[in-house]
């Protein structure tokens, strides 16, 4: 519900504190509820730690168990949330005058969504005028928000504060060029918060219409076709890809690209219509 201001309503008792303890007290539980499906998550998705065998993918690997592979283009699979398929290459061995080489696709689960809450100065009444309580982010912002987030059916979400610079401030003087902000990640299951939300203690939620497939090749430094190193892969038993070779990885921290010493790149076939 808004009010004339069109900024959200909260419940008619201004009491943040209760707010505040409330959403700790949810955060506490659900760090206890990830410390249980922990050791269920590690046996599950062992492949997010530990590293492949050569007889697992199917494929020679690094001396440190890891793979190399030549990506050459990604896709977000929109009926998967928070799944991404890379393309490429792989070595599979020595052939005639050099390494032979195989198509590939990897595909990546566990992508996660990512927001920014730009806090305001002064919290608003219920009417949506500015008060004189100066807003503070672990007070104000991170309470209200887990609050509307609990409205829209988000039940798990990580909080952080941080500091993160806005380039498009020159076209956007609301948005400070320089800020701290509350750092908002959840899963992808989870749908996405509407670009216009504000809320009595925040203006702004950043990063709303931001792709997973965008946030992967940010978030791992990704800026074209290249090599990367992947740890803990494993072959996948039911393939959905044209590709000789399909594998995957449990979480997309365990692909990094290789930007020192990177091998030569593998052969391409190139076709134009």
């Amino acid at each position: 519900e808004k009010n004339k201001s069109g900024v959200n309503k909260l419940s008619e008792v201004d009491d943040w504190r209760a707010m505040r303890d409330a959403a700790a007290l949810e955060a506490a539980e659900q760090h206890e509820v990830e410390e249980e499906g922990e050791a269920v998550a590690k046996s599950k998705l062992a492949e997010g730690t530990a590293n492949a065998t050569s007889e697992a993918v199917g494929l020679p690997l690094e001396e440190d168990g890891s793979l190399n592979m030549f990506w050459i283009d990604a896709y977000e699979d929109s009926s998967k949330a928070g799944r991404i398929y890379m393309f490429g290459k792989v070595r599979t061995g020595d052939g005639k005058g050099g390494s032979a080489f195989s198509s590939c696709c990897l595909q990546v689960d566990n992508v996660q969504r990512q927001v920014f809450i730009l806090p305001r100065e002064k919290i608003l009444d219920g009417e949506g005028d500015a008060t004189e309580h100066d807003v503070d982010i672990m007070d104000h912002v991170f309470p209200e928000f887990s609050q509307i987030a609990r409205q829209k059916g988000i039940k798990n979400h990580k909080c952080k504060k941080t500091k993160r610079a806005y380039m498009y401030n020159f076209q956007d003087t609301s948005i400070p060029a320089d800020a701290e902000y509350l750092k908002v990640v959840y899963s992808a299951d989870y749908p996405v918060f509407p670009a216009d939300l504000a809320g009595r203690s925040f203006s702004r939620v950043l990063g709303t219409s931001q792709s997973c497939l965008e946030l992967f090749l940010l978030k791992r430094d990704l800026m074209g076709p290249g090599w990367v190193n992947i740890k803990g892969a494993q072959a996948v038993s039911s393939q959905l890809s044209w590709c000789k070779h399909e594998l995957r990885i449990a979480d997309q921290k365990n692909l990094k690209a290789i930007k020192i010493n990177a091998p030569e790149s593998p052969p391409l076939v190139v076709m134009s219509l």
